[in-house]
This record gives C-alpha cells, sequence and structure tokens, in this order.
C-alpha cells in the first residue's frame, strides 16, 4: 500500500510540475508575442520618421516667428528621439534574444532566467511603440498649421 501512495505521489508531482512548466512556456510564448506585435506595429512607420523631420526642417527653414521654432525644434527633437529608441530596442532585443524567432522549446530554468528579461524589453517595445505614434501624430499636427 505505501508503494502504490509513493508512486501516485510521484505521479502528480510529475503533473505539477509539467503544468508549472507549461505556464513558463506559455507565458514566455505570450511576452514574446506582445513584444514583437509592439515593433512589428511601428516598424513600418520608421520611413515616417524621417520625412516628418525633414518636412519640419523645410517647413522651418521659411518660418521666422520664434515660438514656432521652438515646436519645430521640439518636433524634430521627439521624432529622433523615436528613432534611436526603435535602434536601440531592436539591438538590444536582439543580443539578448538572438533565437526569438525560433521554436525552440527551452528549459525552465532557462524561461525562469529569460522571462524577467523578455518582460523588461516588452515594455520597453511598448514605450517605443507609443513614442513613435506620438511623435508622428504631434509632426503632424505641427505641419498642419
Amino acid at each position: 500500500m505505501k508503494k502504490i501512495i509513493i508512486a501516485i505521489g510521484i505521479v502528480l508531482l510529475g503533473f505539477t510540475a509539467c503544468k508549472q512548466e507549461n505556464k513558463l512556456a506559455t507565458d514566455y510564448n505570450e511576452t514574446m508575442k506582445e513584444a514583437l506585435a509592439a515593433h512589428d506595429a511601428v516598424m513600418p512607420k520608421m520611413g515616417t520618421l524621417g520625412m516628418l523631420r525633414e518636412d519640419i526642417k523645410k517647413k522651418a527653414a521659411t518660418d521666422t516667428i520664434t515660438a514656432n521654432q521652438e515646436r519645430y525644434q521640439e518636433a524634430i527633437g521627439k521624432l529622433e528621439e523615436a528613432h534611436h529608441l526603435m535602434m536601440n530596442w531592436m539591438k538590444d532585443f536582439s543580443n539578448e534574444f538572438p533565437n526569438a524567432l525560433s521554436k525552440e522549446v527551452l528549459s525552465d530554468d532557462v524561461y525562469k532566467e529569460k522571462l524577467p528579461l523578455l518582460k523588461e524589453q516588452a515594455e520597453k517595445a511598448e514605450e517605443m511603440k507609443n513614442a513613435i505614434n506620438s511623435s508622428i501624430k504631434n509632426a503632424q499636427e505641427l505641419l498642419k498649421k
């Protein structure tokens, strides 16, 4: 009878470990999707950043009102900052997760180690996305005036 109880305990422990591992893998994969989705949402807009920057520079060159010059410079600064955020995020992300697009199954320990880093990268990607979108919106509104 003791052997049966021990065997059942081992089996239940094994199921618990599998569930925990599956939870870690699921959290990791979902967080990876979130980080990449934030990047993918704004990567096509990178050309727009550059075009808006140049358009604002042209408009600034013909506008002699000091208050407008300050707004132009602020908008250019935000566009450049957004560009740098994208470049830095891509560099940091690819350094920390060089195999991000592979379907490789990681060990439980690797998931535990990498998940906090991935969550941090996902947060940075969301911040980058927001900076890009807001700088574009701001620049477009400024150019309409």
